[in-house]
C-alpha cells in the first residue's frame, strides 16, 4: 500500500525495477501540462520495469516517461500474469532486439523472434491515458506493444513505433479493449497500426487509426 513519488529528473536504475508482487504506487512529477517528468532511462542496456508475480490493480505505475529500455521481450516493461495500473505514462524509444544487437541488427537464429517495444504484456493490466511513441520491435514486431493477454486501454495514442515483420503498433494474440484510442504514423512489414494473429481478438471503441 506505500506511495513511493520520484521527483522531476533522469534516472538510470542500475537494474530492472520489478515489484516483486507489492501492492505498491510509483508515481512520477508532471508539468504544467500534466506530462511526466520523472524519467527512467534503460540507456538501451536493460528492461525498465518487470511486474510478474501476480500483481493486481493495487500496483500502480503513474507520471512515468520509460525510455532506453531493451530486452528480448518488453525492453520498456514486461508483464506476465499480473494486473497492474498504469497512468499517464509515456513509453519511448524502447526496443525489443536480440540481445548484443542494435535495431536494424538481425541474428535470424535466435528463437523465438523478440517482441513488445515498449510493453510485453501476457496479463490484463489497465492502461490509462498512456503514449506509446517510437518503440522498435525486430522480428515478430509489436513494436508499440504485444498482447497475448487482454488488457484495458482507454485514451491511448501509439505514433511512430516499428515492428520488423508484425504489427508497428500494437501486435496482438490475445484479446484487448481499446476505447477512444489513436493508432497514427506506425509501420510493420504486416499490420503497420496493428496486427492480430490467429486467436487475437481485440475489441475497438471509438479509435482512429
Amino acid at each position: 500500500g506505500a506511495l513511493i513519488e520520484i521527483s522531476a529528473g533522469t534516472y538510470v536504475p542500475a537494474v530492472t525495477l520489478d515489484t516483486l508482487g507489492k501492492a505498491i504506487t510509483l508515481r512520477g512529477a508532471t508539468d504544467g501540462e500534466g506530462n511526466p517528468t520523472s524519467i527512467i532511462d534503460g540507456q538501451d542496456s536493460r528492461r525498465v520495469l518487470k511486474c510478474a508475480s501476480g500483481e493486481g490493480s493495487d500496483t500502480v505505475f503513474e507520471n512515468l516517461l520509460v525510455t532506453g529500455g531493451n530486452a528480448h521481450y518488453g525492453g520498456g516493461v514486461y508483464i506476465s500474469g499480473s494486473s497492474p495500473t498504469i497512468k499517464n505514462g509515456t513509453f519511448n524509444q524502447n526496443s525489443a532486439g536480440w540481445f548484443g544487437f542494435k535495431p536494424g541488427e538481425q541474428d535470424e537464429n535466435v528463437v523465438p523472434a523478440p517482441t513488445g517495444g515498449g510493453m510485453y504484456n501476457n496479463g490484463n493490466p489497465t492502461i490509462e491515458n498512456c503514449v506509446f511513441s517510437d518503440n522498435w520491435g525486430a522480428s515478430d514486431g509489436g513494436g508499440g506493444m504485444y498482447n497475448g493477454g487482454s488488457p484495458t486501454l482507454t485514451n491511448c495514442t501509439f505514433e511512430g513505433n516499428s515492428g520488423g515483420y508484425n504489427g508497428g503498433g500494437m501486435y496482438n494474440s490475445g484479446s484487448p479493449t481499446l476505447t477512444n484510442c489513436t493508432l497514427e504514423g506506425n509501420s510493420a512489414g504486416n499490420g503497420g497500426g496493428m496486427y492480430n494473429v490467429s486467436g487475437g481478438s481485440p475489441t475497438l471503441i471509438d479509435c482512429t487509426f
